[in-house]
This record gives structure tokens, sequence and C-alpha cells, in this order.
């Protein structure tokens, strides 16, 4: 099996678990739509993309992560998942979404290159609700440099630089 196909758990409200098996890469438009029961799900590094409406209605999902092999997310993708607070982004890269992937849903994205995802197409609705991922304790390293301007014109210029260092 290398697909779920579009709605093949189309309104299975008794649905509480599920992993996706790795020989997966896609999950279908309407795949779990109005699987309010849901609560647990893991999907593999297979997967490659997340159809329209995926998880649409399943309302009793608190948390996801979403892989760093997914590059495309759907059309209203977690619409109505009135549980959902944190979807987390393993990947740096921010996948491809729609305008409208993350309409009607008010949780928070997390991700280590939150900057990124913010200034990412289509991302921008959210940005305020894109953030450092939470799951880690983040060792930094910064640096100030205070200098003359090479033009020779008296002013200062200020550079902060930031990196993480570790993630445990």
């Amino acid at each position: 099996m290398t697909s779920l196909r579009d709605g093949c758990f189309f309104y299975c409200t008794s649905l509480i678990s599920i992993t996706i098996p790795d020989s997966v890469t896609s999950l279908g438009s309407n795949c779990f739509n109005g699987c309010s029961g849901l609560t647990s799900i893991t999907i593999p590094d297979s997967v490659t993309s997340l159809g329209y409406y995926c998880f649409s209605g399943c309302t009793s999902l608190t948390s996801i992560t979403i892989p760093n092999s997914v590059t495309s997310l759907g059309d209203s993708c977690f619409y109505g998942c009135s549980g959902l607070k944190k979807v987390y982004f393993e990947s740096v890269t921010p996948p491809t979404i729609l305008s409208n992937t993350f309409s009607n849903w008010n949780g928070n994205v997390y991700t280590l290159n939150y900057v990124g995802y913010q200034q990412a197409t289509n991302w921008s609705a959210i940005a305020a609700r894109i953030m450092m991922d939470d799951r880690y304790t983040y060792t930094f390293k910064s640096l100030d440099i205070t200098a003359d301007d090479v033009a020779g014109n008296k002013t200062k210029t200020k550079v902060h630089w930031t990196e993480v260092v570790t993630k445990t």
C-alpha cells in the first residue's frame, strides 16, 4: 500500500489511534475527515503529502507531528480541528501550503526554523502563531558586535548574531 486513498477513514468516529505504515507515501483528501474520536496519529517519514481536508473535523486530536518528508499540505488540512493546539513540523524547510491550509484553526505551529516558516509563501496568515519547537531544550551561542562604520562617518554599526549550538 503506497497511499491512503481519498476518504478512506471518512467519518470513522470510533477511530482513536492509528500508526500509518512505512510503505505509505501520501494521505488522500478527506482521509481522516470527521474522525472526531482520533486522539493519536503517527505519520512515518515515507509520507510526502497530506490531502485536502485530510484532518478536518478531528476535534479530539490535540497535537500532531508532521515528518521531514512532507513537502505539501492540502487546502483546509486542519479545518475545524478545535482541539488541535500544536502542529509540530520536523522539516527545516517549510512545506508548500495553500493560503487556506490552516483556515478555521486556531492552534500553533512549532518548528526549529520558525523564522523561515513565518517568511515562507502562504504562511503569513498564521505567522504570529509559528514558534520555536517546545519539545526540546536549546543552547544558544550569541555575539554582539559594535564597530565603527567602514565609511568613516563616525556612526556605530551594531550586529547581533545567534545560533543554536545544541538541541536536546
